[in-house]
């Protein structure tokens, strides 16, 4: 397919499914403070929340089963029996699951029972956050106005840590005293009355907390939102810088990275936007991939396209909703490259619709030369979607196809946008052409007249100094045109008609050589043979006999690209046209070097017939083996000549000219 640019800017492999590994919390059981910490192994350590145990190993390390309820940020509980000690740090045993927790071992750390650290201001303040929090869980007899027994949590951790109740009442109290003497945080003060029981007084200054938090909490999402929009705009900035630097595949990841930073419910717009750059990074990926990778980036920037058409309607955004469906077209229609039969048609289809939804509001008179570029592209799928057309339906997008080219003539001028011009005149001409085949007589011809004026316009522009390639591609689609007027015409008009196209052809050569253009070398050197060939048809004597020759030379040429191997239909191709161009050379020389041509034409029939089977390729070994049986028959070999006619007639009982060919080589043998 032509390539379509694109405006205003999946390999999915499938693996065996593996075993989940297996979640845990990792951890080290220690004795000892910081200035002397000892390993303790052999100790069962437990998580209360799941009941799972393990041993500490050596060096106290230990691994604890980490359920899948429970995440990153959840508090929970690590229970260690150590005759007299106890845990110190984290204080009760409780800890926050990290983050990285497969890869994070947590410390829990002992100390004797009766340490006066269980006694210092961090340890008290979290006794006293624990049993406001577990007071509350505390079952009761049913008596609503019951209070709580702090008592027995405050027993309760006393005797845990080896002190006496009072003991610790006395530093709890010391250390609310020291909290409202030296503090203001409304969450400190709160934990100092419920210390000192004051549960009024607690729950006022825990809601003054929780209120100052709201708000500080206000601050940090519109602080965390200004960071959000800082890190969008910094990575959208990378992806525009990668994207200028055509290094597409960077463009994609930054823009991905910003996508996953915008908030589409704060900012559907930007969200949007971020969504058809992603969908532009991918298109010119896919251009620019092989195999696989084509379809996959196509369909991650339809995707993306599609995405962002869910932000611009045409009602609330239609100039952004327009150009996102231009691109979501281009998308569509490379897309429709790399997929065959129904599924082809049908990305096509929805290419041509949304090209189409595009020029609902990129109009000429707003947008000239987008309205003018939109018809190109609309143009180029209209006619992919003719190839894959039948009847009255094909001719209908060619038509269709037709006129948008015209209309796209109307802005693009030589002297204002001479590529684009010459771009649309070449594939006007292939349209033309493509009409042309379809309709006879003085209408079939008209077409290619004009197709040969659209070619010979573009190449006023498509130069060989400025534009070698589209030169010779050029080049390439005359030389086709004047072929196909040439059989409308007679005399010396047609011969006319093809020793230009000869000329187009050999052009085109000079630019497509086998070292840099291997596969297009190929293809323009069996369309020179086709030209002389036909040349040869309205030319006499060695004249004749000379242009066939080149014809030849022509088509072994092709052959050295077009192997069976890689190309076998074009190598079969490539064989059957030999075969003919050295059985009419033959007619034209004399007996001893006709009888060598004539061998090398049946082996070249021959050889198309390995490829060209009647199962898979009726129409193609019906014409093969006709001229196989027709050099058999000018070789004098008739008995061979018999056998590939029987072989025909099997297949077609119904060919009188078979038959009576048949039977004419039977009386004669």
């Amino acid at each position: 397919m032509r390539r379509l640019p694109i405006l205003i800017a999946a390999l999915f492999l499938c693996v065996a499914a593996s075993a989940q590994p297996r979640r845990s919390l990792l951890g080290k059981l220690v004795k000892g403070d910081d200035q002397s910490k000892t390993p303790v192994a052999n100790v069962t350590v437990m998580l209360d929340e799941s009941g799972s145990r393990d041993t500490t190993k050596a060096g106290g390390l230990f691994s604890l089963f980490l359920p899948e309820i429970l995440r990153p940020g959840d508090e929970v509980t690590v229970s260690v029996t150590v005759p007299g000690y106890t845990i110190y740090e984290p204080p009760g045993g409780k800890l926050r699951i990290p983050s990285d927790f497969a890869r994070t071992r947590l410390e829990i750390r002992l100390l004797p029972k009766g340490s006066p650290k269980f006694l210092s201001d961090s340890q008290l303040r979290d006794l006293v956050e624990r049993t406001a929090r577990e007071s509350s869980r505390q079952p009761t007899s049913g008596d609503p106005n019951q209070r709580p027994d702090l008592g027995r949590s405050l027993k309760d951790w006393a005797v845990e840590h080896g002190f006496g109740v009072q003991e610790v009442q006395t530093e709890l109290d010391r250390w609310a005293a020291d909290v409202r003497s030296h503090t203001s945080d409304p969450y400190e003060l709160g934990l100092a009355a419920f210390a000192q029981r004051n549960f009024v007084e607690a729950r006022e200054k825990a809601l003054d907390a929780a209120a100052r938090a709201e708000a500080k909490m206000a601050r940090a999402e519109a602080e965390g939102a200004g960071a959000k929009a800082d890190a969008v705009r910094g990575y959208r900035l990378a992806g525009d810088a990668a994207y200028n630097d055509l290094r597409f595949d960077e463009a994609a990841d930054a823009y991905g990275k910003a996508l996953r930073r915008a908030d589409r419910s704060r900012n559907p717009g930007e969200w949007a936007a971020i969504q058809v750059s992603i969908g532009d990074a991918e298109q010119s990926l896919a251009v620019r991939s092989e195999g696989a990778a084509i379809a996959m980036h196509a369909r991650s920037g339809i995707a993306a396209y599609r995405k962002a058409l869910e932000v611009y309607t045409r009602e609330q955004l239609p100039y952004s909703w327009a150009g996102a469906q231009n691109n979501l077209a281009i998308a569509l229609a490379h897309l429709a490259e790399r997929s065959e039969g129904e599924e082809a048609a049908q990305y096509l289809e929805e290419a041509v619709g949304a090209f189409r939804n595009a020029l609902q509001l990129l109009t000429r008179e707003r947008l000239p030369q987008f309205w003018a570029t939109t018809q190109s592209n609309l143009g180029l799928a209209l006619i992919e979607l003719a190839e894959r057309s039948e009847g009255a339906r094909s001719d209908q997008y060619l038509n269709q196809a037709k006129d948008t080219y015209r209309s796209a003539l109307e802005v693009y001028t030589p002297e204002q946008h001479p590529q684009d011009w010459a771009m649309a005149q070449n594939n006007l001409g292939i349209v033309l052409i493509d009409l042309a085949g379809r309709n006879g007589g003085a209408q079939g011809a008209q077409y290619l007249k004009q197709a040969i004026d659209a070619y010979c316009a573009a190449l006023e522009v498509r130069t060989r100094e400025q534009m070698p390639q589209d030169w010779a591609a050029t080049q390439v689609n005359l030389g086709t045109a004047l072929m196909k007027l040439a059989e409308r015409s007679e005399g010396e008009q047609a011969t006319q008609y093809l020793e230009q196209a000869v000329d187009a052809h050999r052009a085109a050569l000079e630019v497509r050589t086998r070292e840099q253009m291997p596969q297009h070398w190929a293809a323009t050197q069996n369309n020179l043979g086709g030209a002389l060939s036909d040349l040869a048809e309205r030319s006499e004597g060695d004249q004749a006999a000379q242009y066939l020759g080149q014809a030849v030379d022509a088509y072994r040429k092709a052959l050295q690209v077009h192997t069976r191997e890689r190309m076998p239909q074009d190598w079969a191709m490539d064989q059957h046209n030999l075969g003919l161009a050295l059985m009419k050379l033959a007619e034209r020389v004399e007996r001893e070097q006709a009888a060598q041509y004539l061998g090398q034409a049946v082996d070249a029939f021959n050889k198309a017939l390995q490829v060209r089977t009647e199962a898979d390729f009726p129409v193609e070994w019906t014409r093969t083996a006709i001229n196989l049986g027709r050099t058999y028959e000018l070789k004098g070999d008739r008995t061979k000549a018999l056998e590939t006619y029987r072989e025909l007639l099997r297949h077609h009982p119904d060919k009188q000219d078979l038959k009576q060919k048949v039977e004419q080589l039977e009386k004669e043998l």
